[in-house]
């Protein structure tokens, strides 16, 4: 499975659930090298060559550093040498006239194979946010997968991605950043085969309608018996209404500042619904009576 959204809506909370059964694995890291910028879905996509795909995938993604220098990226889930077999196995499968979606598949299953081989899983979830937006790609390659695209109030996107090293330093950037990618998102989700794509809204899901949400994304992923009970049991432990943020954009701003900006929020969403966006965040009003 792969979750996906704008950034800072929820996908890793929701992941998080997976790993509650012995069958599933949630990947502690985001890979990104299938779905972001520079990565997979832009080779798939005919954007960059497969040159430059894999001196990408070797200078930005097998290892990073996450915002308090901890090491992030490909190097948590396998080893040096294991990834550069994986490597030279995409290089020999390109040169044999492999095409590139299932050379892709192939090289994504070896990085994560001893990864999830440790575990003893048979399933597992993935965060990386551009998830969403390359569903429609990814679902070439892992015809098998299921995509869930997670959705949140744009307002307190922009003030959560306001406080991160990597995005936009003001809320009125951030609500741009998250209306931009939230658009990317649904298109990609839209493309997807008929009956894999699904969508969280993390206020439903967390405060308004947690049962039913709860139920319909199980239902989604076909868990039952053992997996179904370890998810429910996570969920009611670990998921609490504090950790929607609701509300967090209001602890920046006040006064007109604060109305101007919630006026800014209010016509940009009008406008996702004036262009049928699907995957929508619950309505501003709907968000406000839940103490926002």
């Amino acid at each position: 499975m792969f979750l996906g959204g704008t950034g800072r809506s929820g996908t890793w909370a929701l992941g998080r659930l997976l790993a509650a059964p012995p069958t599933w694995r949630t990947v502690r890291t985001e890979l990104r090298f299938h779905a972001s910028q520079g990565g997979m879905a832009d080779l798939l996509r005919g954007r960059i060559s497969d040159e430059w795909f894999l001196r990408n995938l070797q200078r930005r993604w097998y290892r990073r550093d996450g915002g308090s220098g901890q090491p992030k990226g490909l190097q948590i889930v396998v080893e040096e040498p294991e990834y550069r077999t994986a490597v030279r196995r995409y290089k020999r499968a390109r040169k044999a006239g492999m095409t590139a979606e299932v050379a892709c598949r192939q090289l994504y299953l070896d990085i994560l194979h001893g990864y999830l081989t440790d575990a003893g899983a048979s399933h597992w979830a993935e965060t990386t946010p551009d998830n969403a937006a390359a569903a429609d790609v990814l679902a070439l390659v892992f015809p098998q997968a299921r995509f869930v695209h997670t959705v949140r109030d744009g307002r307190d996107v922009a003030a959560s991605v306001a406080t991160m090293p990597w995005g936009p330093d003001d809320l009125d950037g951030g609500l741009d950043w998250w209306d931009r990618r939230l658009r990317l998102a649904d298109a990609g989700m839209r493309a997807c085969p008929p009956g894999t794509a699904h969508t969280v809204v993390l206020e439903d899901l967390l405060v308004d309608r947690p049962e039913q949400v709860l139920e319909d994304t199980l239902r989604f992923l076909g868990l039952d018996g053992p997996d179904d009970a370890e998810v429910r049991d996570a969920f009611w432990r670990k998921m609490t209404a504090s950790e929607a943020h609701i509300g967090r954009w209001r602890q920046t701003l006040d006064g007109d500042e604060a109305r101007r900006f919630d006026r800014r929020y209010r016509e940009l969403y009008a406008a996702l619904v004036e262009d049928d966006v699907v995957a929508l965040p619950l309505e501003p009003d709907r968000v406000d009576a839940m103490g926002g």
